[in-house]
C-alpha cells in the first residue's frame, strides 16, 4: 500500500519527464497519468464519481478549477496541484469523451 501512495505522489513528476506524449522510456504519458484517476473513478465499478460522458471541456476545466483552488484541501485539490495545463488537458482528452 505505501509502494501505491508513492507512485501517486510522483506520477506527476514522472509524466512529465519527456513530454507529455511519451517518456524516455516509451511510456504511454496519458496512461501514466490516468492511473490514479482510476482509483476512485473506475468505469463499472463503485466510482466516487463517474467520468463517462462528460466532455473533455467539462473535465479539463474542473480540474483546472481544482488545481488553481489555493483554498481547497481535498484530495482533488491535491492531486491536480501536481499537473501542468498540458498534463490536465491531456488527462482530459483521454478520460473525457
Amino acid at each position: 500500500m505505501r509502494w501505491q501512495a508513492l507512485l501517486i505522489a510522483f506520477l506527476p513528476w514522472l509524466a512529465g519527464c519527456g513530454g507529455v506524449a511519451t517518456g524516455p522510456t516509451g511510456i504511454d504519458q496519458a496512461a501514466l497519468l490516468t492511473a490514479s484517476c482510476s482509483g476512485c473513478h473506475a468505469e463499472g465499478g463503485q466510482a466516487i464519481t463517474g467520468l463517462t460522458g462528460m466532455p473533455a471541456t467539462e473535465l479539463e476545466a474542473k480540474l483546472l478549477a481544482y488545481r488553481d483552488d489555493a483554498g481547497g484541501g481535498s484530495a482533488m485539490h491535491r492531486m491536480a496541484r501536481g499537473y501542468s495545463d498540458e498534463q490536465i488537458g491531456l488527462i482530459a482528452r483521454t478520460l473525457g469523451d
